[in-house]
């Protein structure tokens, strides 16, 4: 709806600069921290330059679309190749929700966005084979610290990097063999006006399934029983509660450690993507797995997150292969 002082206004006098500001401060009262902060990145680096004194009237599908091709390519991030298509989509995205908030303005944007969505291919995220996983557990289990238990947290668990780390004592039910994950941590840019750049934050996960019980393995249950803190507001990886280890850090140590025991150096996001899949292999009952997993159904664990092994693929062929030897021998 327009205000009093926009009626004599058309999309020729508007900019994009003053929808864009106004839908962002709207934005901030209704948005995680996390969503906004990203948000406001995006409209910053990406589409206020490009678009910010175009009046809304300029905004039409062919201009929109260079800009988007020319991110592709280019100037942008040229050490790079340009911005993938997954990320050139969340640009879109945003500019699209500007879009909704200056129609409802009064003030329709002429781009048709139905011919400007990215087409992304699925990339699958490797995971570690069974000789990297013994290789990495038996490295972890020498010389121990909490940050080396930490990781084989992730690994026969499952959590998430900042889950991890936003993990305290008071979360570890050692008498009931239970891991309860109810916080998450991210390094954001920073939205307030400041010296730094970016920021920790420590919130409640994105979704309600990604809080969540994890009953506790019983060889991970020795291990962590013997770094157990009493000050139970204390962060797991640090053992104290005034003190934090963020998700850089611990990628770091991740990179580390796959160089000294001579594996792959996969992202810390593998450790998650491993679990899942060695469970699979071992006939986990998928509904258990997603919950542990904390996704929302079970096609979301299939599709993203299992991924099929020589090993797996070897082993369906050998169902299949007993069954019709079977049935051959019973019709002899």
């Amino acid at each position: 709806m327009k205000k009093s002082h926009d009626i004599l206004r058309t999309t020729e006098d508007i900019l994009y600069r003053e929808i864009a500001q106004e839908w962002l401060g709207y934005s901030e009262f209704r948005l995680k921290e996390s969503s906004y902060a990203k948000y406001r990145s995006i409209l910053n680096k990406y589409l206020l330059p490009a678009f910010g004194n175009a009046s809304i009237c300029q905004l039409t599908t062919g201009r929109v679309g260079d800009f988007l091709k020319n991110l592709r390519v280019s100037e942008v991030e040229p050490s790079k190749g340009g911005l993938s298509p997954q990320y050139i989509n969340c640009i879109l995205t945003v500019f699209r929700e500007t879009s909704y908030y200056s129609t409802s303005r009064g003030y329709p944007f002429p781009c048709n966005f139905r011919y400007l969505s990215q087409k992304t291919e699925k990339k699958e995220c490797s995971v570690f084979t069974h000789e990297e996983s013994a290789k990495l557990a038996s490295y972890l289990l020498e010389d121990m610290d909490l940050s080396k238990a930490g990781i084989l947290l992730c690994f026969y668990t499952g959590i998430r990097l900042g889950e991890l780390c936003a993990l305290k004592w008071k979360d570890i039910h050692l008498e009931e063999h239970m891991l309860v994950i109810s916080h998450t941590m991210q390094r954001l840019a920073a939205t307030d006006t400041g010296d730094t750049k970016t920021k920790i934050i420590i919130t409640a996960p994105k979704t309600s399934s990604s809080k969540r019980e994890i009953p506790l393995p019983d060889f991970l249950f020795q291990i962590i029983k013997k770094f157990d803190c009493q000050e139970k507001e204390a962060f797991f990886l640090s053992g104290q509660a005034d003190k934090i280890v963020e998700p850089r850090v611990m990628q770091y140590r991740f990179r580390k450690y796959t160089k000294e025991c001579g594996i792959r150096s996969l992202n810390f996001h593998a450790l998650r993507h491993t679990f899942a899949t060695q469970c699979v292999e071992k006939d986990f009952e998928l509904k258990s797995l997603s919950e542990i997993l904390g996704h929302s159904s079970v096609n979301i664990t299939l599709n993203r997150y299992v991924h099929s092994s020589t090993e797996l693929k070897r082993k369906n062929m050998d169902k299949i292969c007993l069954s019709v030897f079977e049935s051959c021998r019973n019709q002899s």
